[in-house]
């Protein structure tokens, strides 16, 4: 017994070997043998070497064979179609300087709107009349978008009554006379620490909480919601002759939102001069700081 197991001990590493030539011999090749048909041929020959079944011209296939039936008539279309899109491209780059001269060069009388445009570095305005405070200045020039340069001759602040009835101090405002629109600098705004807003139409500028500014779009240009307050009519609205509802209003936001109890009682004191009896409308800011969730 002890013989026998040793002759199968003797034996293991010779079968071993066979085995593994056996496994060597039966393997796969690597190299994949020529056949005689043109199916054995490599799909990786270059497409100049290929000759197309329909009119056997080299350097394409059949199915993008210039002569076949229809070709010709969809090359056509798609060439007229690359065209048209070339000359809506420039109508539409033509369109888009035009409107940027109109914004700034045009030879109509000077609006009483304000832009709010992220194209320009510096607030700008053609009238010397808005101006409460007033600073000349010697040269300088502001240079457009249509590479015109226009002169500027002073700087100063303006005063604009805004959506909401305050009356906001616009400061730092070149006086440019060759302009045609008043021009409010996103980019200014931004720098002063205000958020700008865009969507839906709106253009929003936001400080803190509270919505400063908002313009709402006209074409592609953005207007600003107010009106610029000349000297005669801050004086008339801050007088006993303004209006009484708009003098309340103002009061009633100085005071913290002060309810009309509270301002009938600071009149009847004589605590507001120019206030005669309070009328207060609608307040949305009032409303929205009195709700609760429910």
């Amino acid at each position: 017994m002890i013989f026998e197991r040793l002759q199968l001990v003797a034996c293991l590493p010779l079968v071993t070997n066979r085995h593994a030539q056996g496994l060597f011999v039966r393997g796969r090749s690597n190299v994949r043998p020529k056949g005689k048909g043109e199916k054995s041929r490599s799909s990786s020959r270059p497409l100049a070497k290929r000759s197309c079944f329909k009119c056997g011209e080299l350097g394409h296939f059949k199915a993008n064979c210039p002569n076949k039936k229809g070709w010709k008539k969809n090359n056509k279309n798609n060439i007229s179609g690359k065209v048209q899109v070339k000359q809506e491209v420039s109508y539409a780059s033509e369109g888009g300087e035009s409107d940027e001269c109109y914004a700034i060069s045009c030879d109509e009388e000077t609006s009483g709107k304000w832009i709010l445009d992220s194209g320009y570095s510096y607030h700008m305005c053609p009238n010397r009349k808005w101006f409460t405070t007033y600073r000349s200045t010697d040269g300088g020039t502001v240079l457009m978008g249509n590479n015109h340069s226009c002169k500027t001759v002073g700087l100063g602040s303006i005063r604009i009554k805004m959506h909401d009835g305050v009356i906001r101090t616009l400061i730092d405002v070149r006086h440019v006379p060759d302009l045609r629109k008043n021009l409010i600098s996103v980019g200014a705004l931004d720098s002063g620490g205000c958020k700008i807003v865009t969507w839906n139409g709106v253009k929003k500028v936001v400080r803190g909480s509270l919505i400063v500014m908002k313009g709402i779009r006209e074409g592609n240009l953005y207007a600003l919601r107010g009106t610029t307050v000349t000297e005669d009519v801050a004086v008339g609205t801050s007088g006993s002759g303004g209006d009484p509802c708009e003098c309340t209003r103002l009061w009633h936001r100085r005071l913290g939102h002060m309810s009309e109890k509270g301002l009938d009682l600071l009149v009847k004191k004589g605590l507001l001069k120019n206030l005669k009896k309070p009328c207060i409308d609608f307040c949305e800011h009032c409303v929205y700081g009195k709700a609760q969730r429910v």
